[in-house]
C-alpha cells in the first residue's frame, strides 16, 4: 500500500509546457540564439539557471533574466492544472495518503502555480528549489519532501513527466511512476525503468488506491 505520494509539478500536476516553449521562444529569439525547441524542453525538470547555463554559456544570467521577466507577463493566465488531476488528488486525499510536491521551480511560482490550479490545500509539503543544495536528478529534494511528510520509504511513491523525475525517485530508494501526459514521451521514460507507466490519472489511480473504492474522474 503507497501511503505516501510524491509529485513533480510542471507537466504532472500543472501543463506548463505552452508556457515554457512561448518563454523560451521568446527568450532565444530576444538573445539572437538559435531556437532548439526539443532539445531545450528536454531540459525541463532541471533548475533554470542550469538550463540557461546550458544554451547561454556566458550570456546564462541575462538568459535567466530574460526568461523570469517574461514568464512573468505570461504565468497567470497560462498556467492550467490537467484535467482531472484536482477530482484524483481528492480521492487519494480522502484515503488518508499524504501528498507532496518536488519541483525545481523557484518557490513563489511552485506555490502561485498550484494556487491558480487549485491545488494548493492537498499537499503538506513543497520541496522547491531554494530548499535544496542539490537538485533532480539527485535524490536530496526527494528525501527532503520525504522528510517532511515522515515518509517510509517501502511506502513511497514520486510520480513525475522527466527523466530526471524516474532518475531521482530511483536514486531515493523508492518506487517510480513516469506520468506520459506531460513532456517526455513514454520511450524516454521507459528507458530509464519505472516501476509503472501511466496515460492518465484513472490509470494513476488504480496503481494507487484498490479497484474497488476508485470513483471516475
Amino acid at each position: 500500500m503507497n501511503k505516501y505520494i510524491l509529485f513533480d509539478l510542471d507537466g504532472t500536476l500543472i501543463d506548463s509546457l505552452p508556457l515554457i516553449r512561448q518563454t523560451f521562444e521568446h527568450v532565444f529569439r530576444e538573445m539572437n540564439l538559435p531556437w532548439e525547441a526539443e532539445q531545450t524542453i528536454d531540459t525541463v525538470g532541471l533548475p533554470l539557471i542550469e538550463v540557461c547555463r546550458r544554451f547561454g554559456g556566458e550570456r546564462q544570467q541575462e538568459m535567466f533574466d530574460r526568461y523570469l521577466r517574461h514568464q512573468e507577463t505570461l504565468h497567470d493566465h497560462m498556467i492550467r492544472g490537467f484535467p482531472g488531476a484536482v477530482a484524483c488528488l481528492t480521492e487519494l486525499r480522502r484515503k488518508g495518503l499524504s501528498l507532496g510536491v518536488v519541483t525545481a521551480k523557484r518557490r513563489q511560482m511552485a506555490l502561485r502555480g498550484l494556487q491558480l490550479a487549485g491545488m494548493a490545500e492537498f499537499f503538506s509539503t513543497v520541496v522547491a528549489m531554494e530548499d535544496t543544495a542539490k537538485h533532480k536528478p539527485d535524490p536530496e529534494p526527494v528525501l527532503k519532501a520525504m522528510e517532511g511528510l515522515k515518509a517510509d520509504p517501502a511506502l513511497t511513491v514520486f510520480i513525475g513527466d522527466s527523466p530526471f523525475d524516474i532518475l531521482a525517485g530511483k536514486n531515493a530508494g523508492i518506487k517510480t511512476i513516469g506520468a506520459t501526459w506531460g513532456m517526455a514521451a513514454a520511450e524516454r521514460l521507459l528507458a530509464h525503468q519505472p516501476d509503472f507507466l501511466v496515460e492518465d490519472w484513472d490509470q494513476l489511480l488504480q496503481y494507487l488506491l484498490p479497484v474497488s473504492s476508485i470513483p471516475a474522474c
